[in-house]
């Protein structure tokens, strides 16, 4: 259960190219939730900072003027700061079950893009909202 902005950091995050509206359920209040994560993490380790097509942002953000995307690609910054003291790691590690196939070096390439992509956040929301400046006063 996400809010949309929260769906579009994590879709930015884990390089989800796929994101449409077939993969999406709306509950009857609103929340969203976020299923078929098939294409994401597809990028390797070296593309942490490569853009992806963030299909939900483009589909919330649709004709907004310059002056909105500014607004909002300071708004996901700001909320975003969770997201970069993440302990990744520890996630990863409670998150197996003993019975998991998944190698613990595959593990460790997933964790080492996470920790990489978090840093280049701000310039990939800027990217995807089509911000071109650094910064706006507002």
């Amino acid at each position: 259960m996400v809010s949309s902005s929260r769906s579009n950091r994590f879709d930015e995050l884990v390089a989800n190219t796929d994101r449409n509206l077939r993969n999406l359920l709306v509950g009857a209040d609103g929340t969203i939730w976020l299923i078929d994560h098939e294409e994401a993490l597809a990028s390797p380790v070296s593309e942490a900072g490569k853009n992806i097509q963030n299909r939900l942002l483009q589909m919330v953000i649709g004709e907004v003027t310059v002056f909105e995307r500014h607004l909002s690609a300071k708004k996901l910054k700001n909320s975003s700061a969770p997201i970069y003291d993440a302990d990744f790691r520890k996630y990863a590690a409670a998150s197996q079950p003993e019975y998991c196939q998944v190698s613990i070096e595959h593990v460790d390439r997933v964790v080492e893009f996470l920790e990489s992509r978090v840093h280049h956040m701000g310039v990939l929301m800027d990217s995807a909202l089509g911000v071109k400046q650094n910064s706006l006063a507002i």
